[in-house]
């Protein structure tokens, strides 16, 4: 204010015809350095009235002249003076709206100087900045700032620079040390801009080092893992599978299990991403880059494909994780059986980086094959030695109808020689020698099909007829151990899948143990029940309870294992063999001692479904 009125009055006082005004442009500097718009304009216009006033008093009414030009001109310096300072003013104050937005981000924002070497003074840090790398504004700026933090960059910064000119940016990650020493890892971007002072270099960075910390960790794992890994990009079939909904596809499963050629075009869509040394073993591949950006169309087979079909429509219906045991194939042809599971992340929903891990079951399912077998062998070899157990009984059993039917055929030769012959009698006496000679057929043939070696016929049986007559087998067994033997079969039971001949080879192993468990428990107090009836309404419930010495504890856990036996003459393979017929048959097999006196014997079995019928 004192300089603008020293300024009226040496205009008003000298005849310099508004040259003096001119110098009002040095007081609106003056007011523009630190005040907003208004009082910018508000100084503008009162330095113009200033200069009208102490020009009108002496040259109004006066012809142009050169005093009317240097008014003109005064005028015009303060009007684009004025004009300057607001538009210098609105820009500082949209700069520092910037810079208050870029302080509140959590990313840092530095801008220094371009150029080589030691050339990158800092011209501004923002909070997010100083947060970060523990610098306040005041100890960063000014600074050089690759010294003061130390950073490590991917490629040369002659190179780097390059980049920047000719791209206008460059982004990538780089090493940076805290002002305590940590070492951190950012995702930063640099980008040029001239500036004030020159060519300047904008950075924003984030903090990832927790980030590949955790990728590292993921990627150990990953390569260390066991197991077969890879991650497969399936965006592709994602959108084949959006198309096919908005089609008016609504069972996904039947439809791809319809459409075999579909399946394969989207195998051949499927790319990997990423797989470790293991799935490069299990698929026989010579590295890792012979199958990343690949499909593993050439390891699918029908099988795999149908696994593929279900585990898509599984994880369209919502499931993130699918676990299915399918058949690839090696690169070399060979078939590889394995358990698999698909894991799709929460957050994917593009599909873009599913997780599939595999778990090879080819030996373990050979094992299996021959463990089968083995146990096969071994019910075999069971069944043959107890033929020499049931020898007597056969021969009591085959032993009664030859008996018989020697009866009969003397009282029908005595019948012969009657007089007059009785049609009727010896009509009744010729059926009873023809019964009796099947009913010794059938018990020849049960101890034929006992002794048989092959593979088990399933069919559709009774599980009570099956169980009556194993039996009938054991009854002269029974009588001579003196065994009060009883049997409880529920009426109209559904049947059962199975084979005959294995799961009477069951009830006659657990008869006898029985038997053999009762050897201490007095005459009259031996009982034996077999009993079948419902368990629910998808399962067969049969029972052999004994009056014996029951389990002792230091045998409950192991008596299904093989070689593990409570008799001093046993192999210990007879519950085992029979656990694994019971297995076989989709069944449950248990042993528990009873309330009172001795114990029981329970195995469950499905009932036949009605498909086979």
């Amino acid at each position: 204010m004192l300089i603008a009125v020293a300024i009226f009055l040496v205009d008003s006082l000298t005849r310099l015809g508004g040259a003096v005004a001119v110098l009002y442009t040095a007081v609106i500097l003056l007011v523009a350095n630190g005040s907003g718009r208004t009082r910018i304009l508000w100084t503008g216009a009162g330095c113009a009235a200033l200069t009208l006033i102490a020009f009108l008093p002496d040259h109004l009414g006066e012809p142009w002249s050169s005093s009317h030009v240097r008014l003109t001109v005064s005028l015009s310096a303060i009007a684009i003076i004025t004009f300057l300072a607001v538009r210098t003013r609105s820009a500082e104050a949209n700069f520092a709206a910037q810079a208050r937005v870029l302080d509140l981000t959590h990313d840092t924002v530095i801008i220094h100087e371009a150029g080589d070497g030691d050339a990158d003074i800092v011209c501004y840090w923002n909070d997010g900045a100083a947060a970060l790398f523990g610098y306040s504004r005041e100890e960063a700026l000014g600074a050089r700032c690759q010294a003061l933090l130390r950073t490590e960059l991917p490629l040369p910064r002659a190179r780097l620079d390059e980049i920047i000119a000719a791209e206008g940016a460059w982004s990538g990650e780089i090493v940076r040390i805290r002002k305590d020493g940590v070492r951190l890892i950012l995702s930063s971007r640099w980008s040029a801009r001239q500036g004030a002072r020159g060519r300047e270099i904008i950075e924003t960075s984030a903090d990832v080092t927790e980030q590949r910390l955790m990728d590292r960790r993921y990627q150990g794992i990953f390569n260390a893992a066991g197991f077969a890994i890879w991650e497969a990009d399936w965006s592709v079939i994602r959108r084949a599978i959006l198309t096919l909904k908005q089609q008016g596809v609504t069972d996904l499963e039947a439809h791809l299990l319809g459409a075999p050629d579909l399946v394969r075009q989207m195998v051949r869509d499927v790319t990997i991403l990423d797989i470790n040394a293991v799935a490069v073993r299990l698929f026989k591949a010579e590295s890792r880059e012979d199958l990343i950006g690949q499909s593993l169309a050439r390891s699918f087979t029908p099988a795999t494909e149908a696994a593929f079909a279900r585990a898509l429509a599984a994880v369209d219906g919502g499931a993130r994780q699918v676990e299915l045991e399918t058949l690839y194939q090696t690169l070399t042809g060979e078939p590889v059986e394995v358990l698999i599971r698909v894991t799709v992340p929460d957050s994917d929903g593009n599909w873009d980086r599913v997780l599939i891990t595999a778990l090879d079951l080819t030996e373990r399912n050979r094992m299996q094959a021959r463990l089968n077998e083995t146990l096969a062998e071994l019910s075999h070899a069971s069944r043959i030695s107890m033929l020499g157990e049931l020898a007597a009984s056969i021969a009591h059993e085959v032993n009664q109808p030859l008996a018989a039917v020697v009866t009969y055929g003397e009282a029908g030769r005595r019948w012969l020689s009657r007089e007059p012959l009785d049609q009727a009698e010896l009509s009744d006496c010729i059926e009873h020698i023809m019964a009796n000679g099947r009913r010794a057929t059938e018990v020849i043939g049960r101890v034929r099909s006992l002794a048989r070696q092959g593979q088990g016929q399933t069919v559709r049986l009774s599980l009570g007829a099956t169980a009556t007559e194993a039996g009938a087998l054991l009854e002269r067994e029974l009588r001579a151990n003196g065994v009060l033997y009883r049997e409880d079969i529920a009426p109209a039971l559904p049947e059962i899948e199975g084979d005959r001949v294995q799961l009477q080879q069951v009830v006659i192993n657990l008869l006898m143990n029985g038997v053999q468990a009762m050897a201490a428990t007095p005459e009259g107090a031996r009982r034996l029940t077999l009993s079948v009836s419902n368990a629910d309404d998808a399962h067969i419930r049969l029972e052999v309870r004994d009056t014996g010495s029951g389990i002792a504890p230091e045998q409950a856990g192991r008596l299904f294992q093989s070689f593990a036996t409570t008799k001093t003459d046993g192999l210990g393979m007879g519950l085992s063999i029979c656990r694994s017929i019971i297995e076989a048959h989709h069944g449950q097999i248990s042993l528990t001692n009873n309330a009172g006196a001795g114990a029981s014997a329970v195995i469950l079995l499905p009932v036949a479904t009605p498909e086979a019928a």
